[in-house]
């Protein structure tokens, strides 16, 4: 199966963990992406990512700060899920609301869906309300818009 979720080194034990648990799944140093190695930066796999219209997941908050950064996805046509928070979310929490809702993520059709979803929660169980939300509100309105979107739960 060719790939189709690009999983940031922020948080390489997850892109790992669900490379072994579902088709389509790379991250930096995946022989399926050669030309993204580990300690690649941002601005270099960016353009990478977007050309091949892999759905990002990650854990970098910077991008909703990082005007250049936040340009960079948005020129790339890159779209992803952005899982941060206040405090620490471990690599198996990630996994675990990932897991809950992959039916629902890999359902999204990046030919038909553009954008980037975005997602800041202060807690795992407020990332995973704020993802089924969002996943839901996507699949009914059957569009995604062109700019970074951030849900914030209280």
């Amino acid at each position: 199966m060719p790939a189709r979720f690009f999983v940031d080194e922020n948080d390489l034990a997850l892109g790992k963990a669900l490379a072994r648990e579902h088709p389509g799944v790379v991250y930096p140093g995946h022989a399926d992406l050669p030309e993204v190695p580990r300690r690649t930066l941002d601005d270099n796999w960016l353009p990478i990512v977007g050309q091949k219209r892999l759905a990002v997941i990650t854990r970098d908050q910077r991008i909703r700060y990082r005007p250049v950064e936040k340009h960079a996805w948005l020129t790339h046509g890159v779209r992803g899920f952005v899982l941060t928070g206040r405090g620490s979310q471990s690599t198996a929490e990630s996994k675990a609301i990932l897991d809950r809702h992959w039916d629902e993520i890999h359902a999204l059709d990046p030919l038909r869906f553009g954008g980037v979803y975005g997602f800041l929660a202060p807690t795992a169980a407020a990332a995973e309300r704020a993802l089924r939300a969002a996943l839901r509100q996507r699949l009914e309105r059957r569009q995604i818009r062109s700019e970074i979107q951030d849900i914030v739960c209280a």
